[in-house]
């Protein structure tokens, strides 16, 4: 059997979203501060110039909670954040509060969360190509 170790030269290999939420935010979010990245995410996005549902569920990082659910709507004209899932989205991405943290922070790449499957996608994957274009630090070349 072939074991796959990670490799170090692929730390940090692909681009960054721009931070949603300042450095000395810390390392774990309250649910305000989890509030107001996903809104900071829907100002970052703009006019998509689409129409689509992204729903991102976020699991608890501890037993006692719940995931949580945020549904973004797509228009041409802006981006509306609900908090609750969607009945139909066009993609769906669930990941866990430390990983959607770190890539609110601006400290891990969503491509590489993605790469070591900590992020699981249902949908038209696209759509989160797309979305990440509009968010990435720019000057870095993005996949």
């Amino acid at each position: 059997m072939t074991q796959i170790r990670r490799r170090p030269d692929r730390v940090g290999r692909f681009a960054k979203a721009r931070p949603l939420v300042g450095k000395r935010a810390g390392k774990t979010p309250t649910d305000e501060q989890l509030e107001r990245s996903l809104r900071a995410l829907a100002t970052q996005l703009g006019e998509p110039g689409e129409l689509a549902s992204v729903e991102l569920r976020i699991r608890p990082s501890g037993r006692s909670r719940r995931a949580k659910s945020w549904t973004f709507q797509l228009t041409p004209q802006g981006v509306r954040v609900t908090s609750g899932a969607s009945s139909r989205p066009t993609l769906r991405m669930v990941m866990a509060r430390d990983d959607w943290w770190a890539i609110a922070r601006g400290d891990t790449s969503p491509i590489d969360v993605f790469l070591e499957g900590r992020i699981r996608m249902i949908g038209d994957c696209s759509v989160a190509e797309r979305m990440f274009h509009r968010i990435a630090d720019e000057g870095v070349v993005t996949v």
